[in-house]
């Protein structure tokens, strides 16, 4: 007889539930899993085979049938740094990737990192690390490869436009801020959210809008272009900040019992306001707050349209500390609007020179970002 699966939940992280699998069903259950492996561990010519090697890669291949980009298995190293994300701390040299039709591309660098530095870029391309191809690799795989002990070296390989360079860079202690900038210009403020990562990112927000109001913003820019998500939790907080006591987001999941997330209370800056910009790198939570903002007619989109990541993951811990990210709900906007084939459409479209979102270093360079310069305009209409 087969030996049940059980799971026991052992606490939250900032929302995304957390469970521990204390039971496996038995290894009849697959039974052509289980003579392959028999018979590689009888007959295969190498002795030395690592079989916890052979484990992970069976979970890998398991989840990749499902067909869904975000499902998928987390290493032990890989998960650690996770959990230190969400507490906002990080070793490494201080940039996001994103998978771009199987090539690593940067997607943020930290304000003064490592990274930031040495001149790696937005836009570039992670071509190898310590001499490894990152061709078709997985971008969190990337990140622990990355990461490391402070004070050691780690080679990167980049490509910018149509050229190569090489970089050795030190590791260091990241205390990672969901704002990475802050400005005003006039009577506008301005500011970028990097992740929603961070258990902090909420107080982030707030701390960021309450110190542009103190300059003398009447209104806000928020910047979540490349912005690959994070924390759902966090989506509806920060979204509490903008919106008072109305649905930011619906969930639907496998059995079709649709649930709903409100803005906490009245919100803050509900009158302020508002412009956000967008892009096709902004993803998840990222949407759940553009969506939300959107159909309340809250404050103008603007940009590109989004991702279309309309899923929602929570986190399997296993017991050697390793973990299953996993797909157990979709979710719809406000309105009712599932966004997984066409994101969040902004309300004024305006592309970069070029058409490269990714690739332009806009936001090092406010006055020759057309988007951003969009977005000012915008605004002060909607000021005066």
């Amino acid at each position: 007889m087969k030996r049940p699966v059980s799971f026991l939940i052992i606490g939250f992280l900032g929302g995304i539930a957390v469970t521990c699998l204390v039971g496996l069903g038995h290894s009849a259950a697959f039974p052509l899993l289980g003579r392959v492996q028999y018979f590689i561990q009888t007959n295969y010519v190498d002795r030395t085979i690592n079989e916890r090697d052979l484990e992970y890669g069976a979970i890998r291949g398991y989840l990749a049938a499902l067909k869904d980009p975000h499902t998928r298995f987390i290493d032990p190293d890989s998960f650690k740094a996770m959990q230190n994300r969400l507490k906002g701390q990080a070793t490494g040299i201080g940039i996001q990737l994103i998978d771009r039709e199987g090539h690593l591309m940067v997607s943020q660098v930290i304000t003064q990192s490592p990274a930031y530095k040495a001149g790696i870029k937005r836009g570039d391309q992670l071509v190898s690390i310590d001499g490894q191809s990152t061709l078709g690799m997985d971008p969190s795989e990337a990140i622990a490869r990355i990461r490391g002990p402070v004070g050691t070296l780690v080679r990167v390989e980049v490509g910018h436009g149509t050229g190569k360079r090489a970089y050795v860079v030190e590791r260091d202690l990241l205390m990672v801020s969901a704002v990475d900038r802050i400005e005003i210009m006039g009577d506008v403020g301005y500011f970028r959210i990097v992740s929603f990562e961070s258990l902090k990112a909420p107080e982030d927000v707030r701390n960021a809008v309450k110190e542009l109001q103190r300059r003398g913003a009447k209104g806000v820019i928020v910047d979540l272009r490349n912005n690959g998500g994070g924390l759902f939790s966090n989506a509806v907080k920060i979204a509490s900040l903008f919106l008072s006591e109305v649905p930011v987001v619906y969930s639907i999941d496998r059995y079709g019992t649709k649930f709903v997330e409100r803005a906490i209370g009245i919100g803050e800056f509900d009158r302020l306001p508002l412009v956000v910009l967008v892009n096709e790198g902004s993803a998840s939570s990222s949407e759940i707050f553009a969506g939300a903002i959107k159909d309340y007619n809250r404050g103008k989109l603007v940009g590109a349209d989004t991702y279309g990541k309309a899923s929602m993951q929570k986190v399997l811990t296993l017991p050697d500390g390793s973990a299953v990210l996993y797909t157990y709900a979709r979710y719809l906007t406000p309105l009712g609007k599932d966004i997984s084939k066409t994101g969040v459409k902004v309300d004024v479209a305006i592309s970069k020179p070029g058409g490269a979102d990714l690739a332009a270093d806009d936001v090092d360079s406010m006055e020759k970002d057309p988007q951003l310069q969009e977005a000012r305009r915008v605004l002060i209409n909607n000021l005066y």
